[in-house]
């Protein structure tokens, strides 16, 4: 149990440096960053669950868990379609949006993909009634996503959008959704 356990957190703290280091190196990083990033951390969420460990016995958390599941893939259908519907590209290589997507879930979310991928990893260890891959796996993870959706703001966003990007992340949530002020809109 314990070995298991090592090896899932040792791959996913490798993980962090990487993420750490594409931020800091302020380089688009080549398509093997992300696959190898992806390759680290996919087995790790997907797996953990299974390894030996306590379970919950609590009978809501499947449900909830399965309720975060659909709601992450509510989250990345309506992403790609906002995309799709301005024709912005997704892979990063090619990532030179013409414009600020600001519609949509985009309207609360600056990363509803980021956002969808926290949240089916959070479902799927609810499901498994897995406690120690919430405690321990899931924190990791949260950290990695957001250090690729910051270096994606600061490197590629503001220097293509400058103030207006910033104004667009004064109006919304980088992870978590943010509801427009009504009053302000209706002044303007």
């Amino acid at each position: 149990m314990l070995w298991d356990w090592a090896m899932s957190m040792l791959l996913l703290l490798t993980s962090i440096p990487l993420s750490w280091w594409m931020f800091q190196s302020r380089k688009m990083p080549h398509r093997s960053g992300q696959v190898l990033l992806f390759a680290i951390y996919t087995p790790v969420l997907v797996g953990t669950p299974f390894l030996e460990q306590p379970t919950s016995e609590e009978p809501t958390l499947p449900g909830v868990g399965t309720l975060l599941i659909a709601l992450g893939c509510i989250i990345a259908t309506l992403a790609l379609l906002e995309f799709q519907h301005h024709q912005v590209p997704l892979l990063p290589e090619t990532w030179a949006p013409p414009r600020i997507v600001q519609t949509g879930i985009y309207r609360f979310i600056r990363h509803p993909m980021s956002t969808a991928q926290i949240t089916l990893c959070i479902g799927w260890f609810c499901v498994w009634k897995a406690p120690l891959a919430l405690l321990l796996i899931a924190p990791m993870f949260i950290l990695v996503v957001w250090l690729r959706a910051r270096w994606e703001e600061s490197y590629i966003l503001l220097p293509r959008f400058g103030k207006a990007y910033r104004d667009y992340q004064g109006r919304t949530g980088m992870l978590l959704p943010v509801i427009p002020n009504m009053t302000a809109r209706n002044a303007a």
